[in-house]
């Protein structure tokens, strides 16, 4: 190869692992935002249980919108799961 198709693919290479880095980064950042946003929810839920089970009836409301939200996030969490296996198999 003559010198300037080795700094073109050079050149290609380091725009492609920039673009990786930077995907990396923003999806890292995507997960710490994700990991305090169900924290938070977490607490808030347990502290809808705790006054559901005062026998607060928004509370108790609230509860059965809780479950069924973590109830579809497991579900979620599952099929992707499964998604990512049957990709990487």
């Amino acid at each position: 190869m003559d010198t300037p198709t080795k700094a073109k693919i050079s050149a290609t290479q380091r725009r492609k692992w920039e673009s990786r880095r930077a995907a990396t980064e923003q999806l890292e950042a995507l997960r710490e935002s994700h990991r305090r946003v169900l924290e938070t929810l977490d607490i808030c839920a347990a502290y809808v249980d705790h006054r559901a089970d005062e026998g607060d009836t928004l509370a108790r409301f609230l509860k059965q919108k809780v479950d069924a939200a973590f109830d579809g996030m497991n579900a979620e969490n599952i099929a992707a799961t499964t998604m990512l296996e049957e990709a990487n198999a």
